[in-house]
């Protein structure tokens, strides 16, 4: 019998006897008939299939067939959606019960998928009385483990199978254990059927034999094929019917040899597993497309990668795909099309993309044993690919100029200046009337993919953060440098602009800022982009033109961009007035009266301000734009706006006003926010916050208790939670959602259980006054108050006990705390108008404070999700948006700003000197002070400092090969020497009299150099092997050390440069740093290995075994007594271990929050002082 039988019978309740090599229904009474199966058995056909059926006899409510490539088909939303809209259609009462939510509830469609499953699903079918289902419906459902978060969609249709007993359920899937364990909960309400036990031949049989009929697309084959050939084809699909559907598709996208390709297949051994005769008939498939030529099998690979790397962004058409093969494959547009063709059966193959047939073949060319090494690319190197492909085609619109000239004639080219032709900067864009049609004819596809994807694809080949193992990691270093620190940055803007995509490029420069990428020079310029960006996004958004004529003569003229932009633009307008500086204030907005509370909106385009006129306006982060107002009609207000928040999951705001017990929930459907729901919070509302995750909502209220409310249903979780003896200022989640903290007019702090509204610990008291703000900090160990008392306290969440002292420094009130994203910085505003910034670590307030245009006490100040933006109201009638880490970096005090590659004590240990990757050479006193305020600069990354042995002059060494001398005392240049490649480290003669120097590559050298003249001693010594990584002399000047990237170590005459006995061997990658121990007996070693060593320096021998970490030993060092190595790197940590037996001595030192470059020891061996990758110097006792 066939499963379409088996499913008939089950929809129509009657029992199928069992028989052999057919499904039978066991349960009448289910509800749900599960049909899964390996991927490509037929499960699609069959659901198909059976739409049809009950779609003809008019018992079919909808269906929903999932697919994983396409966005709108996987996602769970919308399966759901869909389904309440089936139902509805079906069942007037069900319908009436939809309409309350919809009417009543807030805005859904932003609602995680569990909220929003339950309002327009579950609530209305549990809504509805017995007597109204006699409406009944049928679904199918295809495919269900494609969809996003396939477990919770399935255990959400659980839950609707349990409440709806008038709806039933056709659903196909393969046999996931996510899936059958949500299921497995149904119990005898599920019919589950493994579609791979059920004899598929016949229906595959009489599928096969229709395609050679009269009418069938194999019609002209039916004289050459017998009966025996049809049946050794069913024979050879192991029941797969997505196998004998390529087949036919196959033999139809043959144009000449179709009779060779059906004999091809039947040659094939047939095979055992399914997956197997699967994956044989892809390969034959090709095999076929890729032919004996070599050329081929590779246009053939990277099709077949390209499709699936570009998939999960958005699927290029067939001409797009062209341009990203690699430069060193020279196939024409029609050769490429042509082999594309030929994998037409496996393919679809329109304008909106090229797309995989079935998913499986996304699955078999993902795996490079499944579908053999000649046609699998590692997903590192296509994204490798994509990258390099990305960066080219918006170099110059091609990644093969001949190939791309000899396609066609097309006026479609990189990244230039008005790259549409636009004759006008009068008319907006949405008044350019053939916008679009220019759009389509200079803006290349892959041009645009390009400019969307280009980092992501970086990003997630690791190009550049694995440089030893990546391929022409400085060739991809040096075109992103061109794309953004040039004139090429305002040509991809003007790209974004015009597109409509103005928002993704925000986000890129973003995601930069926050260390997407790890050269330093990026960061720093894509902060300046982001700033522009922000500073003149409105005008750019409106009318690309204005991108040139309204912004540039407006840049600040201390900015990188502007330096590498006005060259091109020599003719603009020049303001040299004072106006013209980056300002930190990026919009002043003005309300109609005082703003007490301000939110931003999850993603952080929008935010909210309400104050003393009972009305809620809603901002456009970018343009300052009011986009909408709380109508004054309502008459919910009953005084001032108390507080309003944003939900972090979806678009719902929360208000509440004067002294009135109603919470007001605002929703939006994407034009503009209507009243939801009224939630009765009885008394008064003082402040509310959001979950982390949205799912409830506390408030804190005059009468001195917490409410924990459920968002979903708007039902209180618990009793309100009692505690306080007055009024509650302020509330906040912990960041993992697990504690409550609570202010109070009590003058009290105090923390909560969120689960069981039990009190942890004791209340912390330490403010004289009414405490009217907290925040946590993003990792959730500490808790920062701000009091009437005009302090702000720092508070350990886990033991309640204060963390140093109060900060002072405000003269008035403090009435709003936030952590920066990071958890280094904390800003506090008051009611002196001032917003101060601390170091949250050590408590030191720094730089002055933000005052410009804060009129009033600054009573609400909220930090925008990526942290980029500040929003402060003033308590005036002013809201203003300031660009946070501008703010930041002006007001630090003098230090690095990212990663610290060198420190060192100077002979006397009075002085520490630093460099690092911001080009910096920084001097400080040995409590930290920094001495030189203005640092002592290079062009590039500095990767060493050195005292001279007298401590008169420092060496620093640089990635352009720079090697300056300093005089301590002025920090001024004495003299320099250029090398021919980077200078990865140095070394002072014992006498001060000469400066070895390691050049990296072309060809790696040490170098000898007067430091004090600048000329060079003797020629180069160009002997070593590979590039040097660091080099020291031994204490009496006779010898010098090496580690190489050889994986050697090697002892050299300090004076004719010959190698001394032979080279010491032992890591297996190569050591980082080396260090002779104060007697010279002894090296120690540290490697990309994650060992120490420590070698006799005579024998080479090794002294006990490898001392292993947890990740790569980039720093070591021995004490001045010799007895002690000390190691740090990947680990974060400083250890220390006997030097004679590598046994670990005393504990780790802990504090430093990214990997450790580099320690040094001071000369009396009292201190030990560190740099490292959270761009930190610390000191050590």
């Amino acid at each position: 019998m066939s499963v379409l039988d088996a499913i008939g019978s089950w929809v129509r309740g009657t029992s199928v006897p069992e028989a052999t090599g057919s499904l039978d229904t066991r349960s009448t009474s289910s509800r749900l008939f599960w049909l899964h199966g390996v991927a490509g058995c037929g499960k699609s056909t069959v659901a198909a299939s059976v739409c049809r059926r009950l779609a003809g006899e008019r018992q079919l409510a909808g269906s929903f067939f999932c697919k994983r490539d396409q966005d709108s088909r996987r996602n769970g939303v919308r399966l759901f959606w869909a389904l309440a809209f089936y139902l509805a259609q079906v069942n007037t009462a069900f319908r009436e019960q939809l309409l309350k939510p919809l009417r009543e509830v807030d805005t859904l469609l932003d609602l995680d998928l569990d909220t929003q499953v339950n309002r327009i699903l579950i609530q209305p079918l549990m809504g509805m009385v017995h007597n109204e289902t006699a409406a009944s419906a049928l679904v199918v459902i295809d495919a269900l483990d494609e969809c996003n978060d396939s477990e919770k969609v399935a255990r959400n249709l659980a839950r609707i199978v349990e409440s709806a007993p008038w709806v039933r359920f056709v659903l196909t899937s393969r046999d996931l254990p996510e899936t059958r364990d949500a299921l497995a909960l149904l119990g005898e309400l599920t019919e589950q059927h493994d579609l791979f036990q059920y004899d598929a031949r016949e229906d595959i049989t009489s599928y096969l034999r229709s395609q050679f009929l009269s009418q069938g697309p194999l019609a002209e084959l039916r004289p050459y094929v017998d009966d025996d050939d049809v049946i050794s084809l069913v024979d050879r699909s192991q029941g797969l019917f997505i196998w004998i559907h390529t087949v036919v598709r196959f033999i139809v996208e043959t144009k000449i040899g179709k009779l060779d390709v059906l004999e091809s297949i039947l040659k094939v051994q047939g095979a055992a597993e399914s997956e197997s005769a699967l994956d044989s008939l892809y390969r034959i498939v090709l095999e076929n497309a890729a032919g004996s030529s070599t050329t081929s099998r590779n246009i053939v690979r990277l099709i077949i990668g390209l499709i699936l790397v570009t998939s999960t962004n958005e699927p290029l058409p067939s001409n797009a795909l062209h341009a990203f093969l690699p430069a060193d494959v020279s196939a024409l547009r029609t050769e490429f099309n042509t082999i594309l063709q030929l994998l037409s059966p496996v393919l679809i193959i329109n304008d909106n993309g090229v797309r995989v047939y079935h998913t499986s073949f996304l699955d078999f060319s993902s795996n490079e044993s499944r579908c053999g090494e000649a046609f699998y690319t590692s997903q590192l190197d296509l994204d490798t690919i994509m990258a390099t492909g990305c960066l080219e085609i918006m170099e110059s619109g091609t990644r093969n100029r001949k190939r791309h000239f000899q396609a066609d004639k097309d006026e479609r080219t990189g990244l230039k200046f008005n790259i549409c032709h636009l004759g006008t900067s009068f008319l907006p864009n949405a008044e350019v009337t053939d916008l679009e049609e220019r759009k389509k004819a200079y803006i290349s596809p892959e041009l645009l993919y390009s400019s969307m994807f280009w980092l992501e694809h970086i990003v997630q080949s690791g190009i550049l953060a694995r440089r030893e193992a990546a391929e022409h990691p400085e060739r991809i270093a040096l075109m992103i440098s061109d794309l953004l620190c040039t004139d090429r940055a305002l040509f991809w803007i003007e790209v974004m602009s015009i597109s409509g995509k103005l928002a993704v490029a925000r986000s890129v420069l973003t995601r930069i800022e926050l260390r997407a990428l790890v050269e330093k020079e990026f960061l720093d310029v894509a902060a300046e982009l982001r700033r522009f960006l922000d500073q003149f996004y409105s005008s750019i958004a409106l009318s690309t033109p204005h991108l040139y004529l309204s912004t540039l003569p407006w840049l600040s003229t201390n900015l990188k961009i502007r330096a590498a932009w006005q060259s091109q633009f020599p003719h603009g307008w020049i303001l040299r007035d004072s106006i013209q500086q980056s300002p930190l204030m990026l919009h002043h907005l003005t309300c109609p009266d005082n703003v007490y509370t301000v939110s931003v909106s999850r993603d952080g385009n929008f935010f909210s301000a309400g104050g003393e006129d009972g009305i809620v306006r809603i901002f456009d982060m970018h343009t300052g734009r009011v986009i909408w107002e709380q109508p004054s009609t309502h008459d919910i207000q009953r005084g001032a706006v108390m507080v309003a928040s944003f939900s972090p999951i979806a678009d719902i705001l929360v208000s509440s006003y004067g002294v009135g017990s109603i919470l007001c929930v605002w929703g939006t459907d994407g034009q503009g926010w209507t009243l939801k729901r009224l939630v009765d919070n009885n008394p008064g509302v003082y402040h509310l916050s959001f979950s982390r995750d949205g799912s409830r909502l506390a408030t804190g209220s005059v009468d001195g208790l917490v409410r924990v409310w459920d968002v979903e249903s708007w039902t209180l979780k618990q009793a309100p939670i009692a505690g306080h003896t007055r009024t509650i200022t302020f509330i906040a989640f912990s960041p993992d959602g697990e504690r409550i903290a609570t202010a109070s007019a009590d003058h009290t702090v105090r923390l909560w259980d969120t689960e069981h509204g039990s009190i942890i610990g004791s209340p912390m008291i330490g403010h004289s006054g009414v405490v009217w703000t907290l925040a946590f900090s993003p990792d959730g160990n500490t808790l920062a108050s701000g009091s009437e008392d005009t302090t702000v306290i720092l508070w350990d969440v886990r033991t309640g006990a204060m963390k140093g002292k109060p900060l002072q420094g405000h003269r008035w009130w403090v009435r709003s705390v936030t952590f920066t994203n990071d958890g280094r910085f904390l800003l506090s505003g008051s009611g002196d108008t001032n917003v101060r910034m601390w170091d949250a670590r050590t408590g030191e307030s720094f730089g002055a404070p933000l005052k410009e245009r804060i009129l009033g006490f600054a009573p609400s100040f909220v930090l925008s999700p990526d942290g980029t933006r500040g929003i402060i109201a003033s308590g005036a009638h002013d809201v203003t948006v300031w660009d946070i880490p501008a703010a930041v970096n002006k007001a630090l005090p003098p230090g690095h700003s990212h990663h610290v590659f060198s420190v060192t004590f100077s002979p006397d240990d009075s002085l520490i000197a630093s460099g690092g990757w911001d080009n910096c050479v920084f001097l400080w006193s040995r409590n930290g002070k920094c001495l030189n305020a203005s640092p002592m600069r290079h062009p590039s990354i500095i990767f060493f400092v050195r005292f001279s042995p007298d401590g008169t002059l420092l060496a620093s060494g640089d990635q352009d090969g720079l090697t300056r001398i300093w005089d301590v005392r002025d920090g001024t240049s004495v003299c320099e020497f250029k090398s021919h490649a980077w200078v990865n480290t140095a070394a002072w003669s014992p006498d001060g009299k000469k400066l070895a120097v390691g050049v990296e590559r072309d060809p790696p050298s040490l170098r000898f150099w007067d430091p004090r003249t600048g000329q060079p001693l003797g020629e180069p010594f160009e002997g070593l092997a590979s590039a040097v990584k660091m080099i020291v002399y031994s204490p009496d000047g006779r010898t010098l050390a090496s580690v190489c990237t050889d994986l050697t170590i090697r002892l050299w005459d300090a004076e004719t440069c010959t190698q001394i006995g032979e080279s010491f061997t032992g890591h297996s990658e190569f050591a980082e740093s080396i260090a002779f121990s104060p007697d010279g007996s002894k090296l120690v070693t540290g490697g990309w290995d994650s060992s120490l060593r420590v070698w006799d320096a005579t024998t080479g021998q090794q002294l006990f075994n490898p001392v292993m970490h947890n990740g790569a030993v980039l720093s070591v060092a021995f004490s001045i007594d010799g007895k002690l190595v000390y190691s740090a790197g990947w680990d974060w940590c400083i250890h220390a271990w006997d030097s004679e037996t590598g046994r670990p001595m005393g504990r780790s030192l802990k504090g430093h929050t990214q990997p450790i470059n580099s320690i040094a020891v001071s000369h009396d061996g009292r201190h030990i002082v560190s740099g490292g990758r959270d761009d930190a110097i610390r000191l050590w006792d």
